[in-house]
């Protein structure tokens, strides 16, 4: 089969559906393709969203849209600070699926599940198709502009565009324990503070730590932990935490039987870690397990030259987002457009985490928020983009049509 597109986005977790809807909304023909047969990505796992990046003007439309859909339904939790920023917010997992989905069928966006990309053609140094397989069957589908918002930045590697490795941060299991006893843990770190290494944090809404009960775990473990610290929030059901201390450090998430062996490692470590914590930490000699993340929690992977990289700007600077940055009160994060654009390919655009970062921003930029608002500039991005145009799409165009937007 062979169908074409104005737009075809790849990936929709928050940099990929923000891509979609912003370019169908500006009246492209839109395809979002995702290997799921839900949308969401890593925000639909359960286990709560990461929005530690503070948007600045102008984008974050389609994010505070997507916000008031959750909150209407009763699907958005009280957000958790952490040095007065916000870091994590539980919410419904299925909502995120459902509200993901019905935002984008109201902006006419077309979609494409079970589906992974196997094959790109390349003409003069232009991406004009790309090849997707599911069930059995390949479909070939040709696009004006392609948006890849894999994550891995699978689609850009298919079609050649250069990247380098980037694996200094280690890949990630989550999982989530029910029946705990939050007021017993929170007596407990209370009454001794520090005593097994855990910390109160957002008022008894998250714990951190737990170095000693974790080495003690160590000892005791029939699999090998590699955790020597471990985070814990509460979720937006009484009793439910989440549970982050499952890593795998050596994976490369973009060969499979590297990741492969992540997902065992970690899986395992998450079975060792539950058995260890109904037997020795307090507040959760009873907790069951309740749930275990579908996907593998990746921090870095491909890193693609770009044109630009998102890092600390002036005000002055041109950026088609911005977020506050952790460097003083006054610094800021931009993200310019040669940051979505690779040096070596047009036809393409990447979104979420796959762009082109400064290392002392990419633990702001690949949050699931600043995902959202840099897959709305993408979009606006490819929408303004056509291969009949004799001149490129500026910055200032996708700024101007962002703030049309807002």
């Amino acid at each position: 089969m062979l169908k074409t597109y104005d737009v075809v986005c790849v990936g929709g977790g928050p940099g990929g559906f923000s891509a979609a809807i912003a370019a169908a909304r500006m009246g492209r023909k839109t395809l979002l393709v995702e290997r799921n047969s839900y949308l969401g990505g890593m925000a639909s796992t359960g286990l709560g969203l990461r929005m530690n990046a503070r948007v600045l003007e102008p984008g974050g439309s389609i994010q505070r849209a997507f916000i008031q859909h959750m909150k209407r339904r009763d699907g958005w939790g009280e957000p958790m600070t952490f040095a007065g920023q916000v870091a994590y917010v539980p919410v419904n997992p299925e909502l995120v699926k459902l509200v993901m989905l019905q935002m984008c069928e109201e902006a006419g966006v077309e979609l494409l599940f079970s589906c992974v990309p196997i094959a790109a053609e390349v003409a003069q140094g232009r991406l004009k198709q790309a090849t997707f397989y599911g069930k059995g069957t390949s479909v070939c589908i040709g696009a004006d502009i392609f948006v890849d918002a894999t994550g891995d930045g699978d689609l850009a590697d298919l079609a050649g565009a250069q990247s380098v490795s980037g694996r200094a941060q280690p890949a990630m299991l989550l999982f989530s324990v029910c029946n705990v006893d939050v007021e017993r843990l929170r007596a407990c770190v209370q009454s001794d503070p520090g005593g097994d290494g855990v910390r109160e944090v957002c008022e008894g809404r998250c714990f951190e730590g737990f170095e000693r009960l974790l080495a003690q775990a160590r000892k005791n473990a029939s699999a090998p932990l590699a955790a020597r610290f471990m985070r814990c929030f509460c979720s937006a059901e009484k009793g439910r935490m989440i549970i982050a201390a499952s890593c795998a450090p050596d994976t490369d998430a973009t060969d499979p039987r590297s990741r492969s062996a992540g997902v065992e490692s970690a899986s395992l470590q998450a079975l060792e870690l539950y058995l260890a914590m109904r037997k020795g930490f307090p507040g959760f000699e009873n907790c069951r397990l309740s749930g275990v993340s579908q996907l593998l929690g990746v921090r870095e992977s491909r890193c693609f030259l770009c044109r630009a990289r998102a890092g600390i700007v002036s005000p002055e600077e041109s950026s088609v987002a911005r977020f506050a940055a952790k460097a003083g009160p006054d610094a800021v994060y931009g993200v310019p457009l040669g940051a979505l654009l690779t040096r070596d390919l047009e036809g393409l655009v990447l979104s979420g985490r796959c762009i082109a970062t400064a290392p002392e921003a990419s633990h702001t930029v690949r949050s699931m928020s600043a995902c959202m608002v840099i897959g709305e500039a993408a979009g606006v991005y490819a929408a303004l983009s056509s291969p009949r145009r004799q001149d490129p799409v500026s910055a200032d165009e996708v700024y101007a049509a962002l703030c049309h937007m807002r």
